[in-house]
C-alpha cells in the first residue's frame, strides 16, 4: 500500500472522528449544531490534504492548494455567520446562536477543543502547502 493511500485512509478516519465529535457537540439539537453540518466538508478536505502532504507536486502553489485555502476561508466564514446570525427561515437548522456555543463550550470544552483542532488542522496544512517552496530536486 502506498504512503499516499495510507494518508488518504488516515484522513478519512480523522474525518469520521471529527464528524462524531460534531454530533456530540450538537447535543441532540440542544448544543452547537453548525459543526455537525459543516463537518461534512472534512470527508473531502482531510484526505485530500493528507495525500497532498505525502505526495507534493513540483508546483507547490498549485490550483489544489489555492482551492483548499479559499475553501478554508469560505467554510470558516460560513461557520461564523451560521453560528452568530443563522440564515433565518431559509435554513432554520442554522443560527443556534452564540449562547448555545458558549453553553456547549463550558459544558464540553474538551470536545469543542478537539473538534476545533481537527477543523483547523487541514486548513493550516493547506496554507503550509501553498506557502512552502519546492525543493531543488522538484524544480
Amino acid at each position: 500500500m502506498s504512503r499516499a493511500m495510507v494518508a488518504g485512509i488516515v484522513g478519512i478516519l480523522t474525518a469520521g472522528v471529527a464528524q462524531f465529535l460534531a454530533l456530540l457537540i450538537a447535543g441532540v439539537g440542544h448544543g452547537w449544531g453548525e459543526p455537525f453540518f459543516l463537518s461534512a466538508a472534512l470527508w473531502i478536505t482531510l484526505p485530500v490534504t493528507a495525500i497532498r502532504l505525502r505526495r507534493p507536486s513540483a508546483n507547490s502553489a498549485g490550483a489544489v492548494e489555492w482551492l483548499m485555502v479559499l475553501l478554508a476561508l469560505s467554510l470558516d466564514l460560513l461557520l461564523i455567520v451560521a453560528t452568530v446570525w443563522g440564515f433565518g427561515r431559509a435554513v432554520p437548522i442554522f443560527g443556534t446562536g452564540v449562547e448555545h456555543f458558549m453553553n456547549i463550550a463550558r459544558a464540553a470544552f474538551p470536545l469543542v477543543l478537539l473538534w476545533s483542532l481537527l477543523w483547523f488542522s487541514w486548513q493550516i496544512a493547506a496554507l503550509f502547502l501553498l506557502l512552502r517552496r519546492p525543493s531543488k530536486a522538484a524544480r
